[in-house]
């Protein structure tokens, strides 16, 4: 059971985000890059993450996926805690060696484009959380993972995503990573989680 279990995480993982490590670049030029990327990444992947969540084995383990009001505040809390964190880093490594740039975003040209973006951003935020809090969270716990097994392997393998950024945003994205997986915990709204992760991206992505 535990080896199943373990061959399917790590085929997800490598599937979904292996080659997705460079997703973020976006060509000059390209057309509808997100567009694409949500026809045949997005939406596949979390066909694919709930088609696993939705077997028998995992339904002690998963969360209610009725959303509602608390669902807006939980994204509001995850947004500015995910803000902090990003804040803090960005001041740490004013005083660590200069350290290479992550790849130069494009930004979009005319309002269909920056719709797509920001639906990209939001289904990504439902993707990674998925996958790495939700999943990974049902998948461990059924194989007998302790709670800090299961924190330190997804924030690991969430902050692995994340190497195209460099290592502040390695850093970054395993603290979120904690975070995220403390936040799910205590409050067991996956919309919440997913769209204050989604907000983060946008916003992050908007002031880059």
């Amino acid at each position: 059971m535990k080896l199943r279990i373990a061959f399917e995480i790590s085929l997800i993982f490598l599937v979904l985000f292996f080659p997705g490590l460079g997703l973020s670049q976006r060509e000059p030029g390209a057309f509808s890059p997100d567009l694409v990327r949500l026809g045949l990444y997005v939406f596949p992947g979390l066909a694919l993450i709930g088609f696993f969540l939705l077997q028998a084995e995992n339904r002690p383990f998963r969360p209610s996926l009725k959303a509602g009001p608390r669902d807006l505040l939980a994204a509001l809390l995850c947004l500015a805690a995910l803000c902090l964190i990003a804040l803090g880093f960005q001041a740490l490594s004013r005083l660590a060696p200069e350290l290479p740039s992550p790849p130069l975003l494009v930004k979009p040209s005319g309002a269909f484009s920056w719709f797509v973006l920001v639906l990209f951003y939001l289904a990504s935020g439902y993707l990674e959380e998925g996958y790495f809090r939700i999943y990974l969270e049902a998948r461990l716990g059924r194989a007998g993972c302790g709670p800090l097994a299961r924190l330190l392997l997804s924030s690991c393998l969430f902050a692995l995503c994340h190497l195209y950024q460099g290592l502040p945003g390695f850093c970054n994205a395993f603290v979120s990573g904690i975070f995220l997986l403390f936040f799910y915990r205590k409050t067991r709204l996956p919309h919440g989680l997913a769209l204050g992760h989604g907000l983060y991206n946008i916003l992050a992505y908007v002031l880059s």
